[in-house]
C-alpha cells in the first residue's frame, strides 16, 4: 500500500509510484515538491527534538524522552533526533541501545557536528568495554573535527583525552601520554588532562615532572567534594611525598575518605605517628 504524507514513519509516499503518463514537467515538479516536503519534515522533526533537549537541561528527562521519540517516528531522517535520544541513552545507562541510535546518525550524515557521533559512540564502547571499537571512533571524531578559533577551546582536546584514557584501558601508556600532550596541547588549562598526565608521570617515577603538573593546576577543596578524584588525591600527595613537600598528609586523606586503599596504607604509615 502506497505511503502518504500522513503516514506512520512520517514518509512523503514512493516516488517510483509517479505516474509515467505524466508530462516531464509535471513528474518534475512533483519530484521537487516531495524534496520540498521531505526536508521540511526534517527540520520539523529536528525542532522537536530541540525542545526535547531544553527538556532536558531542565531536569524533565521523561518529557524528554517522549519529544526524541516522538522527533523520530515523524522523521527518521533526522540526525540530531538520533543524536540527542542516543545521549539520554548514554546517561540512562542504555550504552547499546546508544550505539544503535548513534549507528543510524552516522549513516544519515557521519560529518555531523564535527565528529561528535563517533565520539559519543565511543564513550559508550568504553562503557561496554570494547576499547579497541572506541580508539577507533576516537580516531574518527579527531579526522572529521574541525577546528573552531572564536572558541576558547575546541572539540579536538575532549576527544584527545577521552582516547587516552581508552589507550590506558589496553595498557598502552605511551599513546595515551601522547593524547594527553594533544589535549593540553589544544586547552593549556585542561584541569582533567592535567591531572591525568600528572598521575601517569607519578606511576613512572617521574615525581618532579608530575609535581610540576600539579604545581601548575592543584587539587583543592573543590575537588575534594567528589569521589571521583580519589586517585588523583592520592597521586598528588605521593609526588608531594617524593619531592619533599610537607602537605601530603591532607591529599592521602581526601583519598582515604573516598576507600582509596593505597591512600588508607600510606596514610596509616605516613601521617598518623
Amino acid at each position: 500500500m502506497r505511503r502518504t504524507i500522513n503516514g506512520i514513519d512520517g514518509s512523503y509516499g514512493d516516488m517510483s509510484a509517479i505516474s509515467t503518463t505524466q508530462s516531464p514537467l509535471k513528474v518534475t515538479i512533483t519530484i521537487i515538491i516531495l524534496i520540498l516536503l521531505t526536508g521540511c519534515s526534517v527540520k520539523w522533526a529536528d525542532n522537536i527534538a530541540y525542545k526535547g533537549h531544553l527538556r532536558e537541561n531542565i531536569n524533565e528527562y521523561d518529557k524528554a524522552i517522549r519529544l526524541y521519540n516522538r522527533a523520530i517516528r515523524f522523521n527518521k531522517e533526522s540526525v540530531l533526533a538520533y543524536w540527542r535520544r542516543a545521549f539520554w541513552l548514554y546517561n540512562n545507562d542504555q550504552y547499546q541501545k546508544s550505539i544503535d541510535d548513534l549507528d543510524k546518525a552516522i549513516k544519515i550524515d557521519s560529518t555531523f557536528n564535527s565528529g561528535h557521533l563517533f565520539a559519543d559512540r565511543g564513550d559508550s564502547k568504553v562503557m561496554l568495554a570494547d576499547y579497541r571499537g572506541a580508539i577507533n571512533d576516537y580516531t574518527t571524531a579527531l579526522a572529521l573535527c574541525k577546528i573552531e578559533p572564536n572558541r576558547p577551546s575546541t572539540p579536538k582536546e575532549n576527544f584527545f583525552f577521552y582516547r587516552s584514557k581508552a589507550y590506558l584501558h589496553v595498557s598502552d601508556t605511551a599513546s595515551a601520554l601522547v593524547d594527553l600532550d594533544s589535549a593540553i596541547y589544544y586547552w593549556d588549562r585542561f584541569p582533567r588532562a592535567i591531572w591525568l598526565r600528572a598521575q601517569l608521570k607519578s606511576k613512572l617515577r617521574k615525581y618532579d615532572e608530575a609535581m610540576s603538573e600539579y604545581r601548575s593546576f592543584p587539587l583543592d577543596e573543590g575537588q575534594a567534594e567528589f569521589d571521583y578524584y580519589a586517585e588523583d588525591f592520592y597521586y598528588q600527595g605521593l609526588s608531594k611525598f617524593k619531592t619533599g613537600d610537607s602537605t601530603y598528609c591532607y591529599d592521602w586523606t581526601v583519598a582515604a575518605s573516598y576507600k582509596f586503599e593505597l591512600a588508607i596504607k600510606d596514610l596509616e604509615r605516613y601521617c598518623k605517628k
